[in-house]
């Protein structure tokens, strides 16, 4: 998760896939840092993004 400019971004902070229009990746793998807890509530936040 970054700015498009970012090599290493894939998704910006509405989880839109850089360069690709209609395609979102709701999963905690996009999170730029570690979730110290269980990702379950992490992830069915993310879907309301």
């Amino acid at each position: 998760m970054g700015l498009k400019s970012d090599p290493m971004s894939v998704v910006d902070q509405y989880c839109h896939v850089h360069g690709l229009d209609g395609i979102r990746v709701v999963d905690v793998s996009v999170l730029p840092d570690c979730v110290r807890a269980n990702t379950n509530a992490t992830t069915i936040m993310m879907r309301n993004v």
